[in-house]
């Protein structure tokens, strides 16, 4: 009966340090934002990467936030004198980490295409449908 009401609280905690920390992200970005040179190609090209700068931050902040409401549980329950690290929801921080920190990584690697040989003794100048 203990952890739904401290997975509450850390939720409530989460929505605090989300809203502070994004508040102090946004005016330290604005700073940032206003000094990038915007009048030529390259100030541009800045705008746009630091703004994905931003992105990953604001979705790093957020994820791992809000993954106090696994984990301050299993901390307090622990304090207590609990089971040590007796997590019902088998990992799902680590899970949750995990699910924004590599949504990209399949981005590096680009499929080749399957060469095809004809076979010996083939017309080389069909089409290949019969």
């Amino acid at each position: 009966m203990l952890r739904p009401m401290l997975m509450v609280f850390g939720f409530l905690f989460a929505s605090l340090v989300v809203v502070a920390l994004g508040t102090l992200l946004n005016t330290l970005f604005a700073s940032a934002l206003a000094n990038v040179q915007v009048d030529s190609i390259t100030g541009l090209i800045s705008i746009v990467g630091v703004l994905m700068i931003y992105a990953r931050i604001c979705t790093t902040l957020v994820s791992s936030a809000f993954s106090l409401q696994v984990s301050m549980p299993d901390y307090v329950i622990s304090w207590l004198g609990g089971r040590e690290g007796a997590s019902m929801l088998g990992g799902m921080n680590e899970s949750t980490k995990g699910m924004f920190a590599n949504f990209g990584s399949g981005a590096k690697t680009v499929p080749t295409a399957k060469r095809i040989v004809a076979p010996p003794g083939a017309d080389n100048h069909s089409d290949g449908i019969k």
